[in-house]
């Protein structure tokens, strides 16, 4: 019930400041001439979650990252000159990261900034990951890092938030399609829980929202 709740005032918050977003930049177009484009991009790609700090096997270093099919979006607004402001998100879907009788799925959501050069982008982000696990019950035997213990496997769907900063590149190679690099820092403002993760995206812009 917590969790519902604070998610539900995080997506308040989120709301309102879409909608100051766009009050401000309705009041700034008007007062300055912009084109106030408007428009929305869709992306698939790879993520390379936490690089280096998940083992897969006992004894051994730890693995690069976990590479998951990731799915993101993008509402953005202009503002002044080439700078654009907006909304992106990222969903995973459901994987089974060691064992097959637990799920997980990740959410990111976050306001963004964008700056457009030529063909070239680069984006800034402070945002929350969503983590959902949910299983059928019971017990597992997994890997601790030095050898085998067993976990209990939740009967029902549980939650962890946290906070990550994003810095992006992206090359757009072709008539609206984009290749796209994104570095992510989880809880960046806590050296004890700190990690990094990588998403590689091909993207397509698909112009003016309204």
């Amino acid at each position: 019930m917590k969790f519902f709740l604070n998610k539900l005032i995080y997506l308040t918050l989120l709301f309102v400041s879409m909608k100051i977003i766009l009050s401000t930049h309705a009041e700034a177009s008007a007062l300055s001439n912009l084109p106030g484009e408007t428009y929305w991009s869709a992306g698939v790609g790879q993520f390379c979650e936490q690089i280096k700090k998940v083992k897969s096997q006992a004894n051994d270093k730890a693995d690069f990252c976990n590479a998951r099919l990731m799915f993101n979006a993008d509402f953005l607004l202009q503002g002044i000159d080439e700078f654009y402001y907006g909304l992106n998100s990222y969903l995973t879907l459901p994987h089974s990261p060691r064992d097959e009788k637990t799920k997980r799925m990740l959410i990111l959501i976050a306001p963004t900034a964008k700056y457009l050069w030529k063909n070239f982008s680069f984006s800034s982000s402070l945002g929350i990951q969503f983590l959902r696990i949910w299983g059928d019950g019971g017990e597992v035997e997994l890997n601790n890092g030095t050898g085998t213990q067993s976990f209990n496997v939740p009967s029902e769907a549980r939650y962890a938030r946290n906070t990550y900063f994003s810095l992006g590149f992206g090359y757009e190679f072709y008539s609206k399609i984009s290749l796209n690099t994104e570095a992510f820092s989880l809880e960046p403002f806590a050296s004890d829980k700190r990690s990094f993760s990588l998403f590689t995206s091909l993207q397509y812009r698909f112009g003016e929202w309204w």
